[in-house]
């Protein structure tokens, strides 16, 4: 409940590391939160961007599928259900498991036939 002080602390945590893709998810989703998605959408571009670039082996898939829901939940904000679509699908490519990503196309579904 404390946005402003936690994007403060992460802002910090990114001038300390900026190429941090976690980081930058984090920072998102406090701008998804404050619903400012086009900013939103620009941090987690950069979260992909890092992650697919300076992610460990062994955190990429986790931090790119981070970086790949975010954009897709802002994308589903600002009207962009066609792209927010291929970015959850290809989560669920890299993988399988992946609920986040499969509930979040099942909401696209229902926006399309509610509209």
């Amino acid at each position: 409940g404390h946005l402003d002080a936690a994007e403060q602390f992460v802002l910090q945590a990114i001038e300390m590391a900026p190429v941090n893709s976690r980081y930058h998810s984090e920072l998102g989703h406090i701008y998804q939160v404050k619903k400012n998605w086009s900013k939103a959408l620009e941090l987690f571009e950069n979260a992909e961007e890092f992650a697919s670039a300076y992610s460990p082996q062994h955190l990429k898939i986790r931090e790119l599928t981070r970086a790949k829901r975010g954009k897709g939940m802002s994308l589903i904000e600002l009207g962009h259900w066609d792209q927010a679509e291929i970015l959850f699908k290809e989560c669920i490519r890299m993988n399988p498991k992946d609920s986040i990503a499969r509930n979040e196309l099942k909401y696209i579904d229902q926006l399309r036939h509610s509209f």
